[in-house]
């Protein structure tokens, strides 16, 4: 049985015991992932969202013995290998992004390891397929797909030396766009859709370049808005949709700077942290609402690394003991809480002649107002049992079946109650428990998960 009356209690409550959340929770973070599969490790591979089933595709790059034609797929929680009866030749270094139009993930370009290549490819529920654009840039090694979700779009960036082209996929073919592109002789590159502000984000180093310039795309035409000297050498770069922040890898050619760092601004402010592997590409993961890379690290083995506001998975644990002695009062969680859903727990060992049940939320397990937890209540001729845990939630309802009961505790959808910890433990009447014909449980103690 839920109790919605008592989800307003609970949501002041937790404001009141808002010292109860750790300091600094929503600080992005690295966490480096630990699949079940994985694909071998290396470089220079091309990775991508496919919007419409929420999986990331990931193709080709160089390995141990040079370029490679495999195709994986992240689901979130692991990896796996992805069969095709065609696929695009080895390669390294290719264009890759979704198109709202094909429904599909397309693949341009890219270097076999002698030349520069410039076929198109798109990977849909049948597995990669080569088109046949009418039209095509040349051959690039240097180039950078990207899905404008303002537009709808897909662009195509590529570079060279003597500038960027910027192209754009209608139909089945490569449109040019003729823009006001100023760039000359570009040595790096990498673009994202701002999902925060609309449109495309560009940021490019030159030739001998210090400085990274970031470029906005609106209105089908570029403009310069910004430039950093910590962007000197950027390979990756995303919007992190849950913060609507820019997300940026860059090299580090100087001391006292790491060799490899993210950026991350919020407005025009860059925070730098040491990211954990190799020039990895990063995409936005829907199912996990963090930045997902996948590369090499420092000893040279595939890493699947996280970056963002990191999901607390939350928990939910026994302790003490339950009255009588004979045969006490067990509380057990069913899972986990999380918010915005029910926390359902089960109560074994029930008497038949039990009349009624409640349980209490708290959220200490050492004080009770001015008595010491837990709090024995021999004294009350209850033997065995003790107040566990405060009581600033009392009354919540049991559902009694003998010899079992059940409860469940909506958690309201509040950011806030993430991580906040919470004790429980359950009263029943029954006669014939002891003289006051009252008994209690064991506690457990959870903590919600976002």
């Amino acid at each position: 049985m839920t109790h919605p009356l008592r989800v307003p209690a609970l949501v002041a409550a937790t404001l009141v015991m808002s010292t109860a959340v750790p300091a600094g929770t929503q600080v992005p973070q690295w966490r480096v992932l630990s699949p079940a599969h994985s694909p071998p490790p290396r470089r220079s591979h091309s990775m991508a969202l496919d919007e419409t089933r929420g999986r990331i595709i990931l193709f080709g790059g160089i390995g141990s013995n040079g370029p490679l034609d495999d195709t994986w797929e992240w689901d979130g929680d692991d990896w796996s290998l992805v069969s095709s009866s065609v696929s695009p030749s080895p390669r390294d270094k290719a264009a890759m992004a979704w198109s709202p139009g094909s429904q599909s993930v397309l693949l341009f370009g890219g270097s076999s390891g002698s030349s520069a290549l410039n076929d198109t490819w798109s990977l849909g529920a049948g597995g990669w397929m080569q088109l046949q654009p009418v039209s095509s840039p040349r051959g690039a090694d240097l180039s950078a797909m990207v899905h404008d979700a303002t537009a709808n779009e897909t662009l195509l960036l590529v570079g060279s030396q003597n500038g960027i082209q910027t192209w754009s996929w209608v139909g089945s073919t490569w449109i040019p766009i003729l823009t006001n592109s100023p760039w000359t002789l570009v040595d790096r590159l990498t673009a994202s859709h701002n999902h925060a502000e609309g449109g495309v984000e560009l940021a490019v180093t030159r030739v001998f370049g210090t400085t990274t310039e970031l470029w906005q795309w609106r209105n089908r035409s570029w403009s310069l808005f910004g430039t950093d000297p910590l962007l000197n050498s950027p390979w990756a770069m995303q919007c992190d949709r849950r913060r609507n922040v820019m997300v940026y890898g860059s090299l580090q050619l100087a001391p006292p700077f790491p060799p490899v760092v993210l950026l991350d601004r919020t407005g025009q402010l860059f925070l730098q942290q040491a990211y954990p592997a190799t020039q990895t590409p990063l995409v936005w993961d829907p199912n996990r609402q963090t930045q997902v890379g996948f590369g090499s690290d420092a000893q040279g083995a595939a890493v699947t690394v996280e970056y963002g506001i990191l999901r607390f998975p939350g928990s939910a644990n026994d302790y003490g003991i339950g009255c009588p002695p004979m045969q006490p009062l067990a509380l057990h969680a069913s899972g986990v809480p999380h918010v915005g859903q029910p926390f359902d727990l089960s109560l074994a060992g029930v008497p038949p002649d039990a009349t009624l049940a409640a349980a209490a939320l708290g959220f200490s397990r050492s004080r009770l107002g001015a008595f010491s937890l837990p709090l024995a209540l021999d004294f009350f001729q209850m033997p065995g049992c003790s107040i566990l845990q405060s009581m600033e939630e009392p009354g919540i309802p049991v559902v009694l079946t003998p010899p079992t009961g059940s409860i469940s505790i909506p958690i309201p959808s509040r950011p806030e109650l993430a991580r906040l910890r919470i004790h429980l433990q359950s009263t029943i009447l029954a006669p014939s428990v002891n003289a006051n014909g009252v008994a209690t449980s064991n506690g457990v103690e959870a903590r919600i998960g976002d």
